[in-house]
């Protein structure tokens, strides 16, 4: 819908042949299940800023959204990012940026409250266990990790960048390489879309690096995006080559 289908068919793809995002989806474990949550709340929120007149985006949003917290919480930084496209959407109508911030926050609210049920029975203290519990992950560290040829406690701020790096596909590097050279000529729904993928991956990264606990699979939330930066990235080459193809 936003980009076309060769670009959907592109993504597709990718996605279903890479090894780190499909390795981790067979695992009974929250990471690729985050993932697939935040990539779908993205993809509606940029579909919102596509078509601004379209509020229905904004709380299919919040739906998956709140599905994303549910599963773990550091998704919380969509309730930062998302919120900061509406007002990019709806920047020159002040009432549908409040209808749809609205609409937003409350999917939200009731998603994560309809489906967990511990919030039924005593809502401040499950509220008060979550943050006591994301506090603990982030000031503690359960076991080292090999980096940098050595098991360590501490891989400092470098590991992520590196396991990035490692872990994603040639292609998709390549693709990110050549957007990163070519923005300026995209079309300008490409060229924003583009910036706004890259910029949710570099947050999400950052906020992932203040913890004090770092494991290579909870960088799996930025790989999806970029992938879809990347096709934007590889689609702009194409556009670039077709006038010298001798058609």
């Amino acid at each position: 819908r936003l980009h076309g289908r060769r670009a959907a068919l592109a993504l597709t793809m990718l996605l279903a042949c890479d090894p780190f995002l499909i390795g981790h989806s067979g695992l009974l474990h929250t990471d690729a299940l985050l993932t697939t949550f935040i990539f779908l709340a993205l993809g509606a929120a940029l579909n919102g800023l596509s078509e601004p007149h379209r509020l229905a985006w904004w709380p299919l949003a919040g739906l998956f959204t709140g599905l994303a917290l549910l599963t773990k919480l550091s998704a919380a930084i969509l309730l930062t990012f998302i919120p900061v496209l509406i007002l990019v959407a709806q920047r020159a109508h002040p009432k549908a940026l409040l209808v749809s911030t609205i609409l937003f926050s409350a999917c939200v609210i009731l998603t994560a409250f309809l489906l967990y049920p511990v919030f039924w029975a005593d809502l401040p203290a499950a509220i008060e266990r979550l943050f006591a519990s994301a506090e603990k992950h982030v000031e503690t560290v359960q076991h080292p990790v090999f980096f940098a040829g050595r098991m360590t406690y501490d891989p400092g701020p470098a590991f992520y960048p590196v396991v990035f790096v490692f872990r994603v596909s040639p292609v998709v590097l390549a693709g990110l390489l050549i957007g990163l050279a070519g923005a300026r000529r995209m079309p300008a729904g490409q060229r924003r879309a583009f910036a706004l993928l890259i910029a949710f991956a570099l947050a999400f990264g950052a906020m992932i690096g203040l913890g004090a606990k770092k494991y290579d699979r909870y960088l799996l939330p930025v790989f999806p995006p970029l992938t879809l930066a990347a096709v934007l990235g590889w689609m702009n080459l194409d556009r670039r080559l077709l006038p010298l193809l001798p058609i």
